[in-house]
């Protein structure tokens, strides 16, 4: 069963941050104000969490360089991350170049540097994204939509799976329908906790990011491939929706 690297979804997070290098200008501004430019938009769009698996601790520029630093709190996942850093650094590196806009920038000269430290600076992870990344990605082969119909079916039935697991753990969202359609999964949840509720609400862009890069450092290979995902997030008792977003090849 694939697992999902928590470092490959805490770097895919900032993507859609790391996307305010499309401004009109993404094309026309000096490197140096433009590399500025992308890491003032990923401190401002990227929650902190001190003291989680992963924590955000800030970008900064060198040059046309954005390096964006993580702490890796709990050593067993970064272990695992590490690992499995190839197959990481593919998925986040296909994120951003497989994206005309998010590729944007890196064909302008823009690096963009990921660095996993521990805490205790031991050992780090570091991945590199920059338009030669781009160039080696493999051509995805076409997929059709008999093949794209079995991957959805084996999505569910390996989500299906998570979810028997993850109800003997408390969590802030159960799961309330669960299914495949031409390709198509989804996937619709009850936040169940207050307090999941007010964070989805009041982090609706940065909560849709996280959750994209969940579903991308997961099922990314699928997804690239052409299946795509319909989330839906409801409230306890009433069923209104308080997030709502679809995953495609684009996010991944």
């Amino acid at each position: 069963m694939r697992t999902a690297s928590i470092l490959a979804t805490a770097l895919l997070f900032t993507i859609s941050s790391a996307s305010a290098q499309n401004a009109p200008d993404v094309n026309t501004m000096p490197l140096d104000q433009l590399a500025h430019a992308i890491a003032h938009t990923i401190e401002a769009g990227t929650v902190r969490s001190p003291g989680g698996p992963v924590s955000f601790d800030g970008a900064t520029v060198q040059g046309a360089k954005v390096v964006i630093h993580f702490t890796a709190n709990d050593l067993a996942k970064f272990v695992r991350s590490k690992t499995d850093a190839a197959r990481m650094r593919e998925t986040v590196t296909s994120a951003f170049c497989r994206n005309p806009q998010k590729a944007a920038p890196l064909k302008r000269g823009i690096s963009l540097i990921y660095v996993f430290e521990l805490a205790d600076k031991s050992d780090r992870i570091e991945l590199t994204i920059d338009d030669a990344a781009c160039a080696s990605l493999a051509v995805v082969k076409p997929t059709s939509a008999s093949e794209l119909s079995q991957l959805a079916s084996q999505v569910v039935n390996e989500l299906r799976s998570d979810e028997e697991k993850a109800q003997q753990t408390q969590r802030g969202v159960t799961l309330k329908q669960l299914g495949a359609t031409n390709g198509l999964v989804e996937q619709r949840y009850v936040v169940v906790v207050p307090a999941f509720e007010s964070l989805y609400r009041a982090n609706i862009p940065q909560t849709q990011g996280m959750l994209k890069g969940y579903v991308c450092s997961k099922f990314g290979d699928s997804v690239r491939r052409g299946l795509r995902f319909h989330l839906v997030y409801e409230q306890m008792g009433t069923g209104v929706i308080l997030s709502e977003f679809n995953v495609g090849p684009s996010d991944c």
